[in-house]
């Protein structure tokens, strides 16, 4: 457990600097941009701003640079031995990397959402903390996905390269709603928000879906770091 713990705050340590919160701070302020550009106001403007601003745009974006920073633009497998060359183990290492990627991405997608209601609802408006309440599970579950995927992504290139795929193929893929927005986390996060599912999957299916995606990518991308 240490040395989980450890990795995950060597993770963490890589985000401080200046370029990693101005990263933060622009994603964070995407969705209250949406929610004043949309047409409408309360909960239009709000679906507006969580669909296409912070889980469309932001929380995606967030990601891949987000994985960039804390694997330092390195494989996970390189990354993590950056930390196991101090006695962890490196899967444990690895373990930690995802971890500490996905409380960013956690973050972010909370902060977001907030800042993103706060702009589409009218002051004390019960509906505000209605939406907010709902989309707290959702930026759990789609933080989690998007760092499994990353971590999975991060072992392929010679440094990560995969990561660069993955922002592509979840940007133009996971916008669609038939079989090839199947395997990205885009099309099944627009899903939980309420927006078209993808191949008619309900709610629930979507979340099975995430779940299970998420669950197969971090073992898979665990597993290929070497102790």
């Amino acid at each position: 457990m240490n040395a989980l713990v450890r990795s995950l705050l060597d993770g963490a340590l890589r985000l401080r600097s200046l370029r990693a919160l101005l990263v933060a701070c622009v994603a964070i302020s995407f969705g209250p941009l949406i929610a004043k550009l949309a047409q409408g106001s309360g909960a239009s403007a709000a679906d507006d701003a969580l669909q296409a601003g912070v889980f469309g745009v932001a929380l995606p974006l967030a990601a891949y640079l987000t994985a960039e920073a804390v694997l330092q633009r390195k494989t996970l497998d390189q990354a993590a031995r950056g930390v196991a060359r101090y006695g962890v183990s490196g899967r444990l290492a690895g373990l930690g990397l995802v971890l500490a990627i996905a409380a960013v991405l956690t973050g972010v997608a909370l902060l977001g959402s907030a800042a993103a209601l706060t702009a589409a609802y009218p002051a004390h408006d019960s509906e505000f903390f209605l939406d907010l309440f709902r989309s707290l599970p959702i930026a759990v579950t789609a933080g989690a996905a998007y760092a499994g995927w990353y971590a999975l992504a991060s072992c392929f290139g010679a440094r990560g390269g995969g990561r660069k795929w993955l922002l592509g193929l979840d940007w133009i893929l996971g916008a669609s709603d038939g079989f090839l927005a199947a395997p990205w986390p885009r099309g099944h996060v627009r899903n939980l928000l309420g927006g078209s599912p993808v191949l008619e999957l309900s709610q629930i299916g979507a979340f099975r879906v995430l779940l299970l995606g998420t669950s197969l990518a971090v073992l898979v991308a665990v597993a290929r770091s070497r102790d």
